[in-house]
């Protein structure tokens, strides 16, 4: 079944002094204890052959190509509740991490393989959460260099490890909400890297997923950038390859949501309140309930920005319950976020604060700078709302700058354009008309508005008069309020 271990087993030993046949009689062994459900003999020896022994059984299950994946999903998740079981004697013999963290990529792997959607987002989620030290800081380092260094070093880095490359993902996920710029270049980068390699990819060879993968997470951050045309290129490639994967069921609702949310930020509601339930019913039937909320979150959005504030509300504030219930802190700190915009529009200020003070803090510790200046951006609307312009303007230009910092010029532009309307409002027309100068090159760069074309024209034509035209500001102002989740 392994011609690998047999032909080691004939001239090799594992450091503990067990010969690689005694070990690998021991693993099957302890396997097949596992399948049958037997318990440890109380009072076991915990010692390093019978650590030995768990390593074995996980190199074991991570060559056997021609298994059923539900069988070896199994017998992965067996090992790993086993070892996760143990008591672990503390400071001795190193490498439980390892071998959590191995086996949860394992399962991960089968689960693709067997396609089970749920499983696999379980897996995934576990093997990014185990804290560990040497393929998350390899994954680190590979990201701290410059591409040239990783291509001249791509032998000696392992850049084709499928372990690795999962974390990079991770990594990159993450990042989408702190550098959504350098995001995008890096998973450009990987995608790259795995179009040229001309080898397979992991044992079921992964290379499809992987380059679908680094696609959407290059999309991701250029709907973030509001490149829209760049966003959904990089859709279409993740769909191509996608589509040669295992599970692509799931792979493919996860990239429906993608689009539903770009159609959001043109504000094409009525799409949005017509799709997003059965999307939301297509993750629950899949199992994958933290997309469902995600898509739920598209259907709010779309309540609050057609006036059903009422509806939006209490959406919000579900979705922010069950995200606190499945520990979903990032998605709770985003609904919360919401229902601050929505308690500060209906000129409820103690429950504004108490969200935004909730929202802050979460945002805060995951260093979510793309949710925090979206935040700093619903405190200025919050001054507005007040009758407070001067610390409204305070508040928006440190939104901007934040914006600015983290390279979301399509934000800095629309700031701009609300500054510009409050600056009219304090008595400062050349200063106000200085505002929507700086916004304009931007709008025509990313076109960002191409639904209000109209009011873009009139505002052109008002600054020829020297004579800002209000309703066109106002009106253009409107198709930027979204904020993009």
């Amino acid at each position: 079944m392994i011609p690998t271990w047999i032909e080691a087993a004939t001239d090799a030993e594992i450091p503990t002094g067990l010969s690689v046949g005694e070990a690998l009689r021991r693993a099957l062994d302890l396997r097949e204890r596992l399948r049958a459900k037997t318990p440890l003999l109380a009072g076991f020896q915990f010692d390093a052959e019978f650590v030995e022994k768990l390593h074995t059984l996980c190199a074991l299950l991570d060559q056997a190509e021609d298994i059923d994946p539900k069988l070896l999903l199994s017998d992965c998740t067996a090992a790993f509740e086993l070892i996760s079981a143990l008591d672990w004697p503390s400071g001795e013999f190193g490498g439980r991490e390892d071998l959590l963290s191995r086996l949860a990529f394992l399962c991960w792997r089968y689960a693709q393989k067997a396609e089970s959607p749920a499983a696999e987002s379980k897996w995934r989620g576990a093997h990014w959460s185990i804290d560990r030290s040497d393929v998350c800081a390899r994954a680190e380092r590979t990201l701290g260099m410059t591409e040239e260094q990783r291509l001249d070093r791509s032998d000696e880095l392992n850049l084709d490890d499928p372990e690795q490359l999962l974390s990079l993902c991770k990594l990159l996920s993450g990042l989408s909400e702190v550098e959504p710029a350098r995001a995008r270049d890096e998973a450009a980068f990987f995608y790259r890297f795995l179009e040229s390699a001309k080898r397979q990819i992991g044992v079921f060879d992964e290379k499809d997923y992987y380059l679908g993968e680094f696609a959407l997470l290059a999309g991701v951050a250029c709907r973030i950038l509001s490149r829209r045309d760049e966003a959904r290129r990089w859709f279409e490639l993740s769909e191509a390859n996608f589509v040669l994967a295992h599970n692509p069921s799931a792979h493919f609702a996860r990239l429906a949501y993608q689009r539903l949310a770009l159609r959001l930020e043109e504000r094409d509601f009525e799409t949005i309140l017509r799709l997003a339930p059965r999307w939301v019913d297509c993750f629950d039937r899949l199992e994958l309930r933290e997309d469902a909320l995600k898509c739920r979150f598209l259907e709010a959005h779309a309540l609050k920005e057609t006036d059903h504030f009422a509806e939006a509300k209490q959406e919000f504030s579900r979705i922010s319950d069950d995200a606190k219930f499945l520990q979903l802190d990032r998605l709770a700190a985003i609904a919360d976020q919401n229902l601050f915009q929505i308690h500060a529009f209906l000129g409820e200020a103690v429950e504004a604060l108490a969200r935004a003070r909730e929202a802050a803090a979460v945002l805060g510790r995951l260093n979510n700078r793309v949710n925090l200046a979206k935040l700093q951006l619903g405190v200025g609307y919050f001054f507005q709302g007040q009758g407070c312009p001067q610390d409204a303007i305070v508040a928006l230009r440190d939104a901007q700058r934040q914006f600015a910092e983290i390279g979301m010029n399509a934000d800095v532009a629309a700031t701009h354009l609300v500054l510009a309307d409050l600056l009219l409002d304090v008595g400062q027309p050349a200063q106000a008309e200085w505002e929507i100068r700086a916004a304009l090159p931007v709008i025509d760069e990313l076109k960002l508005v191409p639904e209000g074309i109209a009011a873009l024209a009139l505002l052109r034509d008002s600054l020829r008069r020297r004579q800002i035209d209000r309703q066109a500001l106002r009106s253009l102002n409107g198709y930027f309020e979204e904020p993009r989740s």
